[in-house]
């Protein structure tokens, strides 16, 4: 597996560009995480659930018809998910 050095798209308004690798390597994973929010396990590609959350959810799981969501994207989407943990205690 191979990561880009260079930019592949604009920056966006952290500063970083929308390869997820950039934005995983930014935040400390090595591994991009489950997409569901509130779940850390390691998946292999971004937007994929990890095995543990396909096994619990199993056939609520589907495909969404829109596009996949970027690293970034996912990050933005579950910034007031991990909000609301921290402030329960759960982080």
């Amino acid at each position: 597996m191979s990561f880009p050095l260079e930019r592949s798209a604009p920056e966006n308004d952290l500063g970083l560009d929308d390869n997820p690798q950039s934005w995983l390597m930014h935040c400390g994973y090595l591994l991009p995480t489950c997409v569901l929010p509130g779940c850390r396990q390691p998946v292999a590609a971004v937007g994929e659930p990890c095995h543990g959350c396909r096994a619990a959810f199993g056939d609520m799981l589907q495909p969404a018809d829109s596009p996949q969501l970027t690293a970034h994207q996912i990050a933005a989407r579950d910034r007031p998910v991990e909000h609301a943990y921290a402030r329960r205690g759960f982080a």
